[in-house]
């Protein structure tokens, strides 16, 4: 009986000695949380991160007058550009499209040389009337300034171009280069072609 009674005075113990010791760790234990002073003078405070993307600010954009630049004048470069565009409208026609696109090229051409395009395309129809299918397609690859003079307002650039000629169907074609020959002139400011030569064959 008195064992009982010291067995259950000792569980009494060590459960109060239990209790005793979580209480001692959660409140004595842990530090405790302070909360940090906020400095209530302003130049002590640091600015906020800016969340703004560079994307999302105000441009400093500047009004520019374009009639204050100087107009751009062309040089041997930019003919060759232009020169390179004719050759391959120039050179490229069908009987399908009846020639249209001499016509279009006309575009680059002097009063002389359109009227010597009109003809030219007359030739071509009469040339080809009796074929069922005729087509030459022109892709322009490079260009070379033999003669450029700014003064005096003429040029002379050379195309050299690559060309596929059919007969009879688009598929039955054959590839050849061939170089054409371009007279520049220029008319009232204006830079057009005087005259046009295809290299033979």
């Amino acid at each position: 009986m008195i064992n009982r009674k010291r067995a259950l005075i000792l569980i009494i113990i060590i459960g109060l000695l239990l209790i005793a010791l979580i209480i001692y760790l959660v409140w004595f234990k842990n530090p405790k949380v302070t909360t940090p002073e906020v400095p209530t003078n302003p130049a002590l405070i640091k600015p906020e991160i800016s969340t703004n993307t560079p994307g999302t600010k105000p441009r400093n954009y500047q009004q520019y007058d374009i009639s204050k630049e100087a107009p751009h004048e062309l040089n041997a470069n930019d003919l060759g550009k232009i020169g390179m565009n004719f050759a391959e409208r120039f050179g490229s026609f069908s009987k399908q499209s009846n020639y249209g696109n001499i016509e279009d090229a006309k575009l680059f051409m002097t009063k002389d040389l359109a009227a010597w395009a009109d003809s030219y395309a007359l030739k071509l129809r009469s040339d080809h009337a009796k074929d069922t299918y005729y087509d030459i397609i022109t892709k322009a690859l490079s260009f070379k300034a033999s003669g450029f003079d700014n003064k005096a307002g003429t040029a002379v650039i050379t195309i050299n171009t690559l060309r596929r000629e059919s007969t009879e169907a688009v598929n039955n074609a054959t590839a050849y280069s061939q170089n054409l020959t371009l007279n520049f002139v220029r008319v009232n400011n204006d830079w057009l072609i005087n005259a046009a030569y295809w290299e033979k064959k």
